[in-house]
């Protein structure tokens, strides 16, 4: 996914100890929804993308903060010089 790449990148930002918190936090509180069951509208449950939740949860400590991870890669949030991207930068030139 990409959003692993990305955190991947942003990893040893000093943010990401907040982000870890905040996801811990979550775990502790929300119950996670059981495959097949019903989604209660009074009850929150665990995001169902953990990954896809923490992303977001980076891009909104940004001073400027985006929605997509896309618009985060336009405005330079992720390190594309990190080797979490090698393997999908040496793919996309063999393209």
């Amino acid at each position: 996914m990409l959003e692993t790449l990305c955190l991947q990148s942003v990893s040893s930002n000093s943010v990401m100890i907040c982000v870890k918190s905040f996801m811990d936090c979550l775990k502790k509180t929300l119950p996670e929804k059981t495959p097949g069951s019903s989604c209660d509208s009074k009850i929150d449950y665990l995001p169902k993308n953990m990954t896809k939740s923490k992303a977001l949860a980076f891009l909104a400590s940004r001073y400027e903060e985006v929605k997509s991870i896309g618009i985060a890669a336009e405005k330079g949030y992720w390190d594309f010089s990190h080797p979490a991207f090698t393997n999908l930068i040496a793919f996309l030139r063999q393209l």
